[in-house]
């Protein structure tokens, strides 16, 4: 009897150490596979920040961002901007109240008044007939709907918070980091919930909501540090005997920039833009594996799921990649120029494949949830 409780132990500790082993291979797997975040909901035109966009981006995105503004009596409302009169027709509702520059701010108008204005598909001014009008979402309605589906569905949706220029806002008035604790404090989100992550490009902001808000308000919530592009090249619309727009993030890609921002961030969120050459290669190596070794993960925003980076190479090109040999012999005048060989690679394998990415920002999401490959490594430069 002894020796069949030993025998039957002991082929159930080996089974149960396989499976064990291949859950966690599972897990592991699971961990290790590119994060997609569906930007400003996922969606496009009248879509894009609102309710229908965060229910349709639920279930098919590890987290859906959002962009967050503030109104006259302390709401606040899901637009990209706070200029009201590039997404809706305030200036046809209330042209009296547009600023000196045609702005419409946020911060001039109550939420009931928001409330009257149509959503425009886009910022012409002209509505989409095939569009059906959307109202503007608050952000109390969205973590509301995401209790409901966590509760209901068992499935607890990840938001990502981002503050629209909380500089601009403390000079008119608002403060938009406090708002945002408000508002999760009102819908009663756990102060440790992890499903909450905040993000702005503002390093000032998001060091003072690590340092100054965060703790003593209990909350424990992630932080994100966006890095938007650079400024636009010379040409007709940035002439040259204009100063020069400065690079607001170019602190960002020093060395002791980014050890402050392992301080206080679980990871970087890059405009795409920064992260490809005008030759289609990797750009920003170097930085990217600095900051995956401080534990910071990489996002690059937005992608959509048909984009693609050109990619050019001549052989010269592919020659100098190669260590170059002394020749004596003189250039060949009369050789045939030489021609460039254009391909292309989709832009989500670029950024997850060459660059290594840990996730990308989708806009639009794909209509199935896209399966990749485990990132590889940063690659150096």
């Amino acid at each position: 009897m002894n020796q069949f409780v030993v025998r039957f132990a002991a082929r159930f500790a080996d089974r149960f150490i396989t499976i064990l082993l291949c859950w966690l291979g599972l897990a592991v797997s699971a961990s290790a596979a590119p994060l997609i975040y569906a930007w400003q909901g996922g969606e496009t035109g009248v879509l894009q920040n609102s309710l229908p966009a965060f229910m349709l981006a639920t279930g098919r995105a590890d987290a859906v961002h959002l962009r967050v503004v503030a109104t006259k009596d302390d709401q606040l409302l899901l637009l990209p901007t706070p200029d009201l009169a590039r997404f809706t027709d305030v200036a046809a509702v209330f042209p009296e109240r547009l600023r000196s520059d045609g702005s419409a701010a946020c911060v001039d108008f109550t939420l009931a008044e928001i409330r009257r204005l149509r959503r425009l598909a886009d910022n012409s001014g002209k509505s989409e007939a095939a569009s059906l009008p959307t109202s503007l979402t608050t952000l109390d309605e969205i973590l509301a709907m995401d209790k409901i589906i966590t509760s209901r569905f068992g499935q607890e949706p990840t938001l990502v918070i981002e503050l629209v220029e909380p500089a601009w806002h403390r000079q008119n008035g608002k403060d938009l980091s406090a708002l945002t604790l408000q508002s999760l404090d009102q819908q009663k989100i756990a102060p440790n919930d992890d499903h909450i992550i905040l993000m702005s490009e503002d390093s000032a902001e998001m060091q003072r909501l690590a340092k100054e808000l965060l703790p003593p308000a209990g909350r424990q919530h992630r932080l994100i540090q966006m890095i938007g592009p650079e400024p636009p090249p010379r040409n007709e619309n940035n002439p040259p005997n204009e100063p020069q727009v400065p690079d607001v993030n170019e602190w960002a890609f020093t060395q002791l920039g980014l050890r402050v921002i392992a301080t206080y961030a679980a990871g970087v969120a890059i405009d795409k833009s920064r992260l490809v050459s005008p030759q289609g290669t990797p750009s920003q190596g170097e930085y990217l594996a600095r900051a995956k070794k401080l534990g910071l993960l990489i996002f690059v925003y937005p992608v959509g799921p048909d984009d693609t980076i050109p990619r050019i190479s001549t052989p010269t090109a592919q020659a100098e990649e190669t260590p170059r040999q002394l020749s004596t012999a003189a250039p060949d005048a009369t050789a045939a120029p030489v021609e460039a060989q254009v391909s292309t690679i989709k832009a989500s394998d670029f950024f997850l494949k060459t660059i290594g990415a840990d996730g990308l920002f989708f806009s639009p999401l794909p209509l199935k949830r896209p399966s990749f490959e485990t990132a590889p490594e940063v690659h150096q430069k």
